[in-house]
């Protein structure tokens, strides 16, 4: 099954939320047992996301996905993980199996909505206290992250919590170099993940493979990662 959302009639203007549309088109997919929704060119202003099983999101080139800068957009993606005081995500799912997030499309974290304007010494901006991550997927199987550009993250930018049978590839994320702790990419807990051909640029971690504590039923060891043909640019930690 299809969806094309400009069946749907978003605002597409980057300004005007369009939250709504996006997850009862998301719902209806999850209805019917899965699909795709597609996402033709446009800027879309959206919030907290929640996303099914056997569900591809399809950025189609020139189609932005615009982060709101506004923590309470974020109710429909409420995490078992907590991150720098944050249980909440842009795009989320759990407990689910054949996620898709490709197409060559944007996703623009927002990131100076959530920022000082003015550095420190160190050269940093202060952050909000709470900040959404952008893809959060907890649990998840048969995951796939293609051809996508995130940019300008407010916080951890991709954090795979628990994850199993992932592959990423093909995919840019690029973060302003004066924003802490927004980490390009987190396998934490995951299992047979295959990252290739991929760009990490953070003022943070570019990647980071790591077992962080977690509720006991997503625990779980880290195993069988394997990165191929990569480049990883950050201020502090490329690796």
């Amino acid at each position: 099954m299809n969806i094309f959302l400009s069946n749907w009639h978003p605002h597409a203007d980057g300004m005007t939320r369009d939250t709504e549309i996006f997850q009862k088109a998301l719902d209806t997919l999850s209805q019917a047992g899965g699909g795709t929704l597609v996402v033709e060119s446009g800027k879309y202003y959206l919030g907290g996301l929640r996303m099914g099983s056997n569900t591809c999101l399809w950025l189609s080139p020139g189609a932005e996905l615009i982060v709101s800068d506004n923590y309470a957009d974020f109710t429909q993606a409420v995490a078992l993980s907590r991150a720098e005081c944050s249980d909440r995500a842009f795009l989320y799912a759990r407990d689910a199996e054949n996620i898709s997030i490709c197409g060559g499309g944007t996703i623009y974290g927002n990131a100076d909505g959530w920022f000082s304007s003015s550095v420190d010494d160190m050269g940093y901006r202060t952050p909000a206290e709470q900040r959404p991550r952008i893809i959060l997927l907890e649990n998840c199987q048969r995951v796939r992250l293609e051809n996508i550009r995130v940019h300008h993250a407010p916080m951890w930018t991709i954090h795979l919590v628990s994850c199993s049978q992932v592959v990423i590839d093909g995919i840019s994320v690029d973060n302003d170099l004066t924003m802490a702790n927004t980490d390009a990419l987190d396998i934490d807990s995951c299992q047979q993940v295959h990252i290739a051909n991929s760009f990490f640029s953070a003022a943070d971690d570019a990647i980071c493979l790591k077992t962080t504590d977690k509720p006991a039923a997503i625990q779980r060891p880290l195993r069988q990662v394997t990165i191929v043909n990569c480049t990883l640019r950050s201020k502090k930690l490329r690796f």
